[in-house]
């Protein structure tokens, strides 16, 4: 019998409607993170690996913050020899890595802290992103996707994508929205992902879309697709 997803009889995707609205996303990349259990202090020096390749030692300087960025530089510096693309403090003890090829291994192990009154120990994450045909996807703040989670709020999930990929990749989402409109950000630092109406703008006849606020079931009318600042013009996937 034919196969309308491919020549293997077993498919995810059950049933797809001739009409249904799709869209394509690119998949987000390959991430891992490193945490820290305590602030730096003055004489710490931190050492550690990166897909076995070791970062030059990173010395206290200045203050804990300042010390993070050093050391997030440290990683970074390692490049495409680890697998590395960048590296940025993402919270106060937190260093998220991108991966330069998401189908590579991102393996971050033995940081370990010496000298100082204190010694931060170390605790690894990784996301990989990797998106599987039928799996549902949300939008990250950047406008990628990635697999929607056991515990996320029903507003986040946009659709159910229809390849395989991962970081790079683009994919045709499935998506859960009828319809992609035109709106207007409602206030600077505006990023995809779900959104509330603030207002109508009866001078440009938009709707005004807010990422801030309250965002439940109450208030979720779809998920912006763009990032921007206030009058920006952006897409919605309305519900």
């Amino acid at each position: 019998m034919p196969e309308p997803f491919g020549s293997a009889s077993k498919t995810y995707i059950l049933k797809s409607e001739s009409h249904k609205l799709h869209e394509e996303f690119e998949v987000d990349a390959l991430k891992a993170t490193i945490t820290l259990s305590t602030d730096l202090v003055n004489l710490n020096v931190v050492n550690g690996k990166v897909n076995n390749k070791a970062i030059a030692p990173v010395t206290f300087a200045t203050d804990h913050d300042a010390s993070m960025v050093l050391l997030a530089a440290a990683i970074e510096a390692l490049g495409t020899a680890a697998n590395v693309a960048d590296a940025s403090v993402t919270a106060a003890r937190v260093i998220t890595v991108t991966a330069y090829d998401s189908s590579l291994p991102l393996v971050l192990h033995e940081f370990a802290t010496t000298g100082g009154a204190s010694a931060a120990t170390y605790t690894y994450a990784s996301d990989n992103n990797r998106i599987y045909k039928g799996q549902p996807v949300k939008l990250t703040t950047s406008g990628k996707i990635e697999p929607y989670a056991a515990g996320d709020i029903p507003g986040k999930l946009i659709g159910y994508a229809e390849q395989d990929g991962f970081g790079g990749d683009l994919v045709t989402v499935m998506m859960k929205a009828f319809a992609i409109i035109y709106a207007e950000a409602y206030a600077d630092g505006h990023v995809p992902g779900v959104c509330r109406m603030a207002a109508f703008n009866s001078t440009t006849k938009m709707m005004e879309v807010d990422d801030g606020g309250t965002l439940d079931h109450t208030t979720i009318i779809g998920n912006c697709l763009d990032s921007g600042d206030n009058g920006d013009v952006v897409r919605v996937a309305v519900f």
